[in-house]
């Protein structure tokens, strides 16, 4: 495992120059999206089926499919853009390095976008989640300009914290930092944060609905990896990322970010100790193969009744790292799943399946062999 995971690093850093063109285009779809469709509440869906009493049945079809499909394709706009990290399953030997370590917040991954005069934010599904005013640049009235979207990639936590933590700052005032390396973006973000807020954070005030917290990071020492696994910063952690450097915001998983907990830093360190290891993979028809968020094949289906693209649970006997069935490709990770059976349906709300790395991470945890803090901080 350990190999396999430090060649996917080394392969993506090289690959990052030459996805450039790619990565800038899928940028400019965010920054040049449309305003998200309104969500009627109760009063104007009342309003509405009122309304309905003086249309035809066909019409009225034909007008909610159409603001179905338009709402649709702004969901799909934004739930490509994420960057999704692997999970933890070796310490790059670079580490002390070429990496940066923050606290992962515990709650809702989602995209904040300031434009326009308004601030809405997306869940990693790219569904509407706030639609609020802002004191970021453009996200208000107040602060509506010329100058250009801001876009964040925050997870939205609820209780005492109730607003956003900022864990990466892509575009700034219509100024794209999709293309600049992590160290870059950090210190941009500290930057600009401190024009507009007091210590980092952006308080709820008149003007602004939710308040909005950077989070703090730090060069992979072994004090700062200790303090970041054993501080409080204000909010419920979730575990701990690790950021290459020089990591562009790549789409999709990526080596260049790591994740990794424990039940000392996360409330949820394991999906389920007891019972086989579930794994929710995605079918293609084409092949019979099934398929992780990498799009790795993983194993091929013995049923036929799937639906193509479906995603479902897996039961997984064990994890090999030589390929159990001789027409399953090689994979970057070398990690192989036998004994894989359907076990159960996921929720229509299911957006991607499980990466590889999380099911090893997985595997390894419940098996006692995860990675501890102190063999990551080296003390």
């Amino acid at each position: 495992m350990k190999r396999g995971q430090c060649a996917r690093r080394a392969k993506a850093l090289s690959r990052q120059s030459k996805s450039r063109e790619k990565r800038l285009a899928r940028a400019r779809s965010v920054m040049m999206a449309p305003a998200p469709l309104p969500v009627p509440d109760d009063s104007s869906a009342a309003m509405e089926d009122d309304a309905q009493s003086s249309r035809t049945q066909d019409t009225t079809s034909k007008n909610e499919q159409k603001r179905h499909e338009k709402r649709r394709a702004q969901e799909r706009i934004y739930a490509e853009q994420f960057m999704r990290a692997e999970w933890m399953i070796d310490v790059p030997d670079d580490l002390r390095d070429q990496w940066l370590v923050l606290p992962r917040p515990e709650g809702q991954r989602c995209m904040v976008v300031a434009n326009g005069g308004q601030t809405v934010s997306r869940t990693k599904r790219g569904r509407l989640l706030h639609r609020f005013q802002s004191a970021l640049p453009n996200g208000s009235r107040s602060t509506a300009g010329n100058t250009g979207p801001c876009i964040l990639d925050c997870v939205y936590q609820e209780g005492s914290v109730n607003g956003y933590l900022v864990i990466d700052v892509v575009c700034w005032k219509n100024y794209s930092l999709y293309d600049c390396n992590t160290e870059f973006r950090f210190f941009w973000a500290i930057s600009k944060f401190q024009e507009i807020t007091v210590n980092g954070t952006l308080p709820r005030t008149a003007s602004n609905d939710y308040p909005f917290t950077l989070i703090p990071y730090s060069h992979c020492s072994p004090e700062a990896i200790a303090a970041a696994y054993r501080s409080d910063f204000g909010f419920i952690k979730d575990g701990l990322l690790f950021y290459n450097r020089e990591a562009r915001y790549a789409f999709g998983t990526t080596p260049l970010v790591l994740r990794w907990k424990d039940a000392a830093c996360s409330r949820y360190c394991i999906n389920s100790q007891e019972g086989p290891l579930i794994a929710a993979l995605q079918y293609f028809a084409t092949d019979r193969s099934l398929r992780t968020a990498e799009g790795f094949i993983v194993a091929r289906a013995l049923q036929q009744d799937f639906e193509d693209g479906k995603i479902a649970r897996f039961s997984i006997g064990m994890l090999t790292e030589t390929p159990p069935d001789t027409s399953l490709p090689l994979n970057e990770l070398g990690i192989y799943l036998s004994e894989v059976q359907h076990h159960s349906k996921c929720g229509k709300s299911r957006f991607l399946p499980d990466a590889l790395s999380k099911i090893a991470f997985q595997s390894l945890v419940r098996d006692g062999k995860g990675l501890s803090i102190q063999s990551i901080a080296g003390v």
